[in-house]
């Protein structure tokens, strides 16, 4: 597994080593659920978890470290003196000149940039087991933090010779909690809200906060610290008490009157079926991508060549598929025995998904690639994609084409078979499931997936008008795949997006494929809280992973509004 680079958290998407889900025991569908529940609001909202609130950290502050001899302070090109007690307003002129480089940074974008990356510390704290026990959040953890991140009333507190104090008087974002955490709210002026008390590590330098006691087990790095950083693990704590590596905040979660989802919105089956047809695909990525790279760690032609080759001898020999699904093991653990990649495994049992929701198969196509990025005048040659076509027909001279694909979705693969398939899925489909590693958000991320695009002279993507509903079935996309995909689709008005909170387990996938695919297949009309409390309903590693609808406010609000 290679680690994760933590490049700051507003770049997120420029991250090329992502992390991985970890490996589930098992794979099982789901239960047949019908909810027994008509259109009460109230009932139906307790079938979800998950509440979007305003994250708000107060008073906080941050250790910055520079070191005297390298760096000045400007203002107009002179170099000055910082004072104790300056505000950094939000227009000032203050750079700061590291030696060597020839142009300042503002020194307010510094100081915030760190404050942000201090902050996404907060993944780990409400994603900790320990800390969800401690807020007596059911079983599952806390939250995950949204996409966008403000910081305001920054304020020099004290200056030493080779690090500044700064406070800051507020950092907010849109985060996505439990719904256990407001279960002892407060409210004032109908505002729902409620305090706890963390501690954020003091600064983002290395050498100062990193403790392996503090982090999981197997991804210990540092640059996957703050995703798993845990300051109230054993062996962790006394060390956090000691010297000042961590700051104590309080952190508040708001939830206004008017945020909250007070009518039940339903999936527009009038538009998934205009024309009498739906169309719909299911992505299902591999647990671990393909190692590309040749002996000494470099992405070349000559070591993707040899990959091909190994690729064409198994696909011409007897029992090809036994033989290409052994050499899709994990191998992540060396001297272990080799398994079968967990995305196959979830592949051979979407077949029997399918199978219990009526589809028929009538197209199938193995073992192959649409080209590489690495090898781009070359098409259609050997590669580790499957992909199938499905169809059912409905009362009413109805529809319904399904098609299913498996493919390396990792960001840094130099097969392009994925990147070709979502650009397709997002301008043909309208029912879509993605089902494999958010890469931190960069695996789906629409700019990144344009740049690949370009390297094998294949136009972007362009969303078009009709009526889409996507299933972002990876770990925490309510923190990535919001913002970008409305602007793109221009608006919530045809686009709505269901998203995870917490980490997605491949062992779930087949049975949250069962449950999101079956209403719409069947043309059975369902409420999002239904829908998605059904989902969740066939997890087996956790109990929630903190499902959020974005985009349904405009829908449909009564089944009296669909004609079958």
């Amino acid at each position: 597994m290679k680690k994760i680079i933590f490049i700051g958290f507003l770049m997120l998407f420029n991250i090329h080593s992502l992390w991985a889900f970890r490996l589930p025991a098992s794979v099982t569908t789901g239960p047949d659920k019908k909810s027994p529940i008509g259109n009460n609001d109230a009932e139906l909202l307790k079938l979800t978890h998950a509440e979007e609130v305003i994250l708000r950290v107060e008073n906080g502050e941050i250790d910055i470290y520079l070191d005297s001899k390298k760096v000045h302070f400007l203002l107009d090109k002179k170099k000055i003196k910082l004072k104790k007690g300056m505000k950094l307003l939000s227009r000032n002129k203050i750079k700061i000149q590291f030696k060597g480089k020839k142009k300042g940074q503002k020194l307010r974008a510094f100081i915030r940039s760190q404050i942000i990356e201090q902050t996404s510390y907060l993944y780990g704290i409400l994603q900790s087991p320990g800390y969800s026990e401690a807020l007596e959040v059911r079983k599952g953890a806390a939250g995950v933090l949204g996409e966008n991140h403000i910081v305001g009333g920054i304020k020099i507190k004290s200056v030493q010779s080779k690090k500044l104090i700064v406070g800051y008087k507020y950092y907010f974002t849109k985060a996505l909690i439990s719904k256990d955490i407001l279960k002892n709210s407060s409210k004032r002026r109908g505002i729902q809200e409620t305090i706890i008390t963390t501690h954020l590590p003091s600064t983002t330098k290395e050498s100062k906060i990193y403790h392996k006691g503090c982090t999981d087990d197997h991804y210990s790095g540092f640059g996957d610290y703050w995703y798993f950083y845990v300051p109230y693990k054993e062996g962790c704590y006394e060390w956090m008490n000691q010297k000042r590596r961590t700051v104590e905040v309080d952190v508040k979660f708001r939830k206004p009157k008017h945020y909250e989802k007070s009518i039940s919105h339903y999936p527009d089956f009038n538009k998934l079926y205009k024309d009498n047809q739906i169309k719909m695909i299911v992505l299902i990525g591999y647990n671990n991508h393909m190692n590309w790279k040749n002996d000494s760690g470099k992405i070349t032609s000559s070591s993707i060549s040899k990959k091909l080759d190994i690729l064409k001898t198994l696909i011409q020999s007897k029992n090809s598929d036994m033989k290409i699904n052994q050499f899709l093991k994990n191998n992540e653990d060396e001297g272990k025995k080799p398994t079968l990649d967990v995305g196959m495994e979830n592949w051979d049992e979407m077949q029997d998904v399918l199978k219990e929701l009526n589809f028929k198969k009538i197209e199938e196509r193995k073992w192959f690639s649409l080209g590489y990025h690495k090898i781009r005048k070359k098409k259609n040659l050997p590669g580790l994609n499957n992909f199938a076509r499905y169809e059912k027909k409905l009362k009413g001279n109805k529809v319904a084409i399904l098609d299913m694909l498996i493919t390396d979705t990792d960001i840094a693969s130099p097969d392009a078979t994925f990147p070709l398939f979502w650009k397709k899925s997002i301008e043909e489909y309208e029912v879509i499931s993605y089902n494999g590693h958010s890469g931190l958000g960069a695996n789906l991320d629409l700019d990144g997936m344009n740049i690949r695009l370009k390297e094998v002279n294949v136009p972007k993507l362009q969303f078009k008008k009709n009526y889409q509903i996507i299933f972002f079935n990876g770990c925490s996309t309510y923190s990535y795949y919001n913002k970008k995909y409305f602007k793109a689709k221009g608006g919530s008005k045809n686009l709505e997006t269901i998203l995870t909170g917490l980490p997605a387990y491949y062992s779930d996938m087949p049975g949250n494929n069962k449950a999101f695919l079956g209403p719409f297949s069947n043309f059975d009309i369902i409420s999002y809280p239904e829908l998605v409390g059904d989902i969740e309903n066939t997890n087996l590693v956790t109990g929630t992973t903190l499902l959020f609808v974005n985009g349904e406010q405009d829908n449909p609000r009564s089944p009296r509004d669909f004609e079958k």
